[in-house]
């Protein structure tokens, strides 16, 4: 599944609920575990709806303008591993602005790694990332 195309819709954003507490809480915890790691900014949450039918496989979208996060209620079934490697590229996309995507290294490809990654490994990735130490 692709983890973000740039141009068209990528769904609505869902009313705050219950519903989309829990989900959003999911993301949060998340962020927090980030920011255990490498102190953050305060980032929003915003969980959407599927977007259009060319967007469906969109997993999540960090803006490139603010410090926002959208991410479809369809990512938050994926494994928590999965879910985690969706947030932390996100991440990386929404702090470091000029970070694009990677084929060389799984925590930022276009497209969610078919092997399954280790908290560590990701973790890892994501602090090279926000420290410097890996370029982009």
């Amino acid at each position: 599944m692709v983890r973000f195309q740039l141009g068209g819709s990528y769904g609505k954003n869902l009313e705050m609920g219950d519903d989309t507490y829990k989900l959003r809480r999911k993301v949060i915890e998340i962020i927090y575990d980030a920011n255990k790691i490498v102190r953050l900014p305060r980032i929003n949450v915003i969980i959407t709806e599927r977007g259009t039918k060319e967007k469906i496989n969109v997993l999540g979208i960090g803006s490139l303008v603010g410090l926002n996060i959208w991410i479809p209620k369809h990512t938050l079934k994926l494994s928590p591993l999965k879910i985690r490697e969706v947030v932390y590229h996100e991440i990386v996309h929404t702090i470091c602005k000029q970070a694009g995507h990677d084929e060389k290294c799984l925590l930022m490809k276009a497209s969610v790694s078919n092997k399954e990654l280790t908290r560590a490994s990701l973790d890892k990735r994501l602090k090279e990332y926000l420290t410097g130490m890996r370029k982009y």
